[in-house]
């Protein structure tokens, strides 16, 4: 008879928000997430300091925002930084329906570098930024698993700003 503590657990299902189970921060929230589970933010606007994911907990993992209407939930900047959201190296990662705004004051929106096959930006937009809004540095898919980039927008006011920048360092 197989031990059932031995099995993963189902993955979690987080919310972001003022429900009676929700966290009222994405940062609370990639605290208590493990790999493959789902963060869902139905705020409209959360504020927070510089995100980063964990290649090994947030493998699998999905950040959604679910707002009436179908809207993206903001996820907004605490303060200056260089870089709002870190992705290092994670597999599998998916963020959806999410605007990320820099409020002028952050260097990148989202920062994507080392493999991470499967990523998916899907409905992600990114403002407010001063040097680039979506950076991908040595970032690289995997073998049937690529980066992919679906319906993202990024707002550039100045001429010193980049939507997207790639960097490839001894390509």
């Amino acid at each position: 008879k197989p031990d059932p503590t031995s099995r993963p657990a189902d993955p979690a299902r987080i919310g972001v928000g003022d429900g009676e189970h929700a966290v009222r921060t994405l940062h609370e929230a990639l605290s208590k997430a493990g790999p493959g589970d789902t963060v869902v933010v139905t705020k409209s606007r959360v504020i927070s300091p510089k995100l980063r994911l964990d290649r090994k907990r947030h493998k699998g993992l999905t950040i959604v925002g679910e707002l009436p209407g179908g809207k993206p939930a903001v996820v907004e900047a605490l303060g200056s930084l260089d870089v709002l959201l870190d992705i290092e190296s994670a597999e599998g990662v998916q963020l959806k329906n999410l605007e990320f705004d820099g409020k002028g004051v952050v260097g990148v929106g989202v920062q994507v570098s080392g493999v991470c096959p499967g990523l998916t930006l899907e409905n992600v937009s990114v403002r407010g930024i001063r040097t680039a809004g979506v950076r991908f540095a040595n970032a690289a898919g995997g073998e049937g698993k690529p980066i992919l980039c679906d319906r993202g927008r990024v707002q550039v006011i100045a001429a010193n700003q980049t939507a997207v920048l790639v960097e490839a360092v001894n390509a």
